[in-house]
């Protein structure tokens, strides 16, 4: 199977496409790939992102905190401004060009030692390689938030998450608390795509079966989700 062949496939027909992905243990293909989806969505979205905003929501809320505190001046504002506008563009394209693997390489780790402790034994490369693939989805996520970029005049850096009313964030109230808000963003379509993928992979790669996949997949996403969705959200406090 060609590698054309095994990113359609992965979309339309993922059993046959994970079967091949495990047997030749490739996974520098999808890496790539999602780390182009991730620059090209970041290019679209630094000119837009409005920092001015971004640096005033900030000001706002230390004034609320620390309401005896001393206002900046103009000139300050403005370097922060500016400190803002370089940092965030570095870190939105360093977070392009490094996350995707770093995540593939997190979530093929967590899967690896929860199907070890479940009783199973899966190599850590073909793990790797089921992993990059089962995550496309998320690079395709991306790349359908470029049109909604595209036509935005300027973005504030609280609502990127949003573009893409993909995930249950979408219904959430108004003024909904931080823990909720990430709650519900962490119940994303494009996650549970993946997810099904991953569970799907994994049972090739240890040799269980696609419940017990399906059950060690679902459990180390539910610990994801408490932990960076509930926990530590809830830890800022309400804004």
């Amino acid at each position: 199977m060609s590698i054309a062949q095994t990113f359609a496939d992965t979309f339309v027909a993922p059993e046959r496409a994970l079967a091949a992905v495990t047997a030749r243990r490739s996974f520098v293909p999808p890496l790539l790939a999602s780390t182009l989806a991730a620059l090209a969505f970041a290019a679209v979205l630094v000119p837009r992102l409005d920092y001015e905003r971004s640096v005033d929501e900030a000001l706002d809320r230390a004034a609320i905190a620390a309401p005896q505190a001393q206002a900046q001046t103009p000139h300050e504002r403005e370097v922060a401004v500016e400190a803002a506008r370089k940092m965030g563009s570095v870190g939105a394209y360093a977070g392009a060009l490094f996350a995707p693997s770093l995540r593939a390489l997190g979530i093929a780790f967590a899967l690896f030692v929860g199907f070890r402790l479940a009783g199973q034994r899966p190599a850590f490369v073909p793990t790797l390689a089921v992993t990059a693939w089962s995550l496309l989805p998320l690079a395709l996520r991306a790349l359908l938030a470029i049109p909604a970029v595209a036509r935005r005049g300027s973005i504030a850096a609280s609502e990127v998450t949003g573009l893409l009313p993909s995930s249950l964030a979408a219904l959430a109230p108004p003024g909904a608390s931080p823990r909720l808000a990430s709650a519900l963003s962490g119940l994303d379509l494009f996650s549970v795509w993946a997810l099904g993928l991953l569970a799907l992979g994994m049972a090739e790669v240890a040799g269980a079966t696609r419940t017990r996949s399906v059950a060690v997949v679902a459990s180390l996403w539910v610990a994801y989700l408490l932990l960076f969705h509930v926990a530590l959200p809830g830890l800022a406090g309400p804004r």
